[in-house]
């Protein structure tokens, strides 16, 4: 085993910060941001327990420590990653944050991946929480 070289092993444990894989009577570990050029929302819509997958070594530290690549091979034609899993949600960039869908569809029917959309958003939502903060201030001077 060497620095660069292609592995085939099984997932042998999936952790919400990336997985392990078990390949020639070793593992290594992949790191959620080693296994796609996209956001991964969930790790568990990509992958699964016991699915074979093909891995690059990335660094090997002075304890033996393998941390593995998965990503690094989307582009190679030769080592296509194949997912059996199906994906639900990757983003080329985080998703925008949606603080309360029912009471801001007004704003959100704009475009809420457009910067002014997101930037009215975010507008709205700090409008509402300090017209709440000062109604709470207002009922504690009053008595």
């Amino acid at each position: 085993m060497t620095v660069g070289a292609i592995i085939e092993g099984k997932i042998s444990s999936i952790k919400p910060f990336g997985l392990f894989v078990t390949f020639e009577n070793t593992f290594g570990f992949c790191h959620i941001s080693e296994l796609s050029k996209g956001y991964v929302s969930n790790i568990n819509d990509m992958f699964v327990v016991s699915q074979e997958v093909k891995a690059k070594i990335i660094s090997i530290d002075e304890k033996g420590k393998i941390n593995l690549s998965i990503k690094q091979l989307e582009n190679n034609s030769e080592t296509k990653v194949e997912q059996v899993a199906p994906i639900k949600k990757i983003y080329n960039d985080r998703p925008p944050k949606q603080f309360n869908k029912n009471k801001r569809k007004d704003i959100l029917q704009e475009d809420p991946n457009s910067f002014e959309g997101m930037m009215k958003s975010f507008m709205k939502a700090s409008e509402e929480k300090i017209n709440s903060t000062n109604r709470r201030t207002k009922k504690h001077t009053k008595r």
